[in-house]
């Protein structure tokens, strides 16, 4: 059976990176059938919010999904992606890897080489909000936190943050599973959770204690560390770090700012999976900025390229791209804007596929 990759451009200047990454891969794997489906035909019904059946079915058949980024037409797109696809896909993994030759701030990178985990369906981001006032009587006064309940309960607003044991469990094995595929005859598995659960104790408490209880039943050496002392050693100790797991909001915090330890969000792949599907994107964004310009950094999609190979087992040609990738940068050619070069989208790809 043929394998096939269900392709969305995205928004903004996504596209400018997206189709000439796809042309490389047709090239690299031609095994492979990307499918890019028409999304102008059903303008009407995705600015509506609403994702046509058609597309839908799309999505549904492929084995994967690669897609550009979203901030306007494709945000439905995107949504169904996250949250319904497979029931709802609940890892988002982002690897954090230097590239020797890119434009980090920090003096040394040699061995930054980690990924960070995040729960995708739950905490903050279930986006369950409200006026405070719905609450009244249904939480404690708030006085015990020096608030004058008449106001607060009158002139505010509210987050429910919902942490499930078996949303974490489930997100627990795929990352003991991810730091056991990383690790080696040399090298011990390592997980490091991290959370407030000094704060939180119900919620991040529930989320560190099974994260434990699930560590135990495998190989991988386990740590817990807070969420904001972990974000200071991703800048002074980074290379401590093999597989980092956290809540939505922590997880979507550290992941940025060690992505600009190593070069920004340009560099900065990500995929999101479920039990049975997996779609994969740069983590940038849609630059509405940049586009027209063709220098919006390819980087991060060729590096969603690589993580979606390896998804469809495609190991030689994932190693191939990534080592292209790197050579780029080592040789310090076609170097887009923001890792101090002067090359375009289309001239940074074309240097990655003259060496693969």
């Amino acid at each position: 059976m043929t394998t096939s990759v269900c392709v969305f451009e995205g928004d903004g200047a996504a596209p400018e990176a997206v189709a000439p990454t796809v042309e490389l891969l047709e090239s690299l794997v031609p095994e492979i059938r990307f499918e890019t489906p028409s999304v102008e035909q059903f303008a009407n019904v995705l600015d509506r919010g609403d994702i046509p059946d058609p597309l839908r079915e799309r999505i549904d058949d492929a084995d994967a999904v690669f897609f550009g980024a979203a901030s306007d037409r494709h945000v439905p797109i995107l949504r169904y992606l996250r949250y319904e696809l497979d029931g709802g896909l609940p890892a988002n993994a982002r690897p954090v890897r230097s590239l020797e030759g890119a434009a980090s701030p920090l003096e040394h990178t040699d061995e930054i080489n980690y990924v960070v985990v995040r729960q995708n369906l739950e905490g903050l981001y279930a986006g369950i909000e409200g006026n405070i006032a719905d609450l009244d009587g249904l939480v404690p006064p708030a006085d015990s936190h020096g608030l004058d309940r008449d106001v607060s309960m009158t002139d505010g607003r509210y987050a429910l943050r919902p942490i499930t044991a078996v949303q974490v469990r489930w997100l627990a094995r795929f990352a003991c599973d991810l730091a056991e595929r990383r690790s080696n005859e040399d090298t011990v598995p390592q997980l490091t959770c991290a959370t407030k659960s000094n704060v939180l104790p119900e919620t991040d408490g529930l989320f560190e204690r099974t994260v434990e209880s699930v560590a135990a039943d495998s190989s991988t050496q386990y740590e817990h560390v807070h969420a904001d002392a972990v974000g200071e050693l991703l800048v002074t100790d980074p290379e401590r770090f093999d597989v980092l797991v956290a809540p939505n909001l922590a997880g979507d915090l550290l992941s940025d700012v060690a992505a600009g330890t190593v070069g920004g969000l340009g560099l900065a792949p990500s995929g999101c999976y479920g039990p049975e599907s997996a779609y994969f994107e740069p983590v940038h964004g849609t630059a509405p900025d940049l586009r027209g310009e063709s220098s919006i950094n390819p980087t991060a999609t060729l590096l969603s390229a690589v993580m979606l190979l390896e998804y469809l087992e495609r190991e030689s040609a994932a190693k191939a791209l990534q080592n292209a990738i790197e050579r780029v940068y080592l040789e310090g050619v076609a170097l887009t804007p923001d890792q101090g070069g002067s090359s375009t989208t289309d001239e940074l790809i074309a240097a990655v596929a003259a060496r693969l």
